[in-house]
């Protein structure tokens, strides 16, 4: 149970610093490559950027994973029982 919940929020955190961090990314390369001078036309081309899909992926899948797998070996297997006093 504590693996799948600690799956769950790594998956939803991944998704959404991959979406937070690729905007920026992407406007900052298309910025620093944006004034590339094309040899055949002498004129200025647009900016170029290549998105590392393997590494995402592998982030995508690892960071759930690997939360998963510590979260289940350090968690406690059964809850300790207190008792009340009347």
């Amino acid at each position: 149970m504590v693996g799948a919940h600690a799956a769950a929020i790594g998956v939803i955190g991944a998704l959404i610093g991959i979406a937070v961090g690729i905007a920026p990314g992407l406007i900052l390369a298309r910025a620093s490559t944006n004034h590339m001078m094309d040899e055949r036309t002498h004129q200025l081309s647009g900016g170029t950027y290549a998105i590392p899909w393997w590494s995402l992926a592998i982030m995508l899948i690892a960071v759930p994973l690997v939360a998963a797998l510590v979260s289940m070996l350090f968690a406690r297997r059964e809850p300790v029982l207190t008792r009340r006093e009347r």
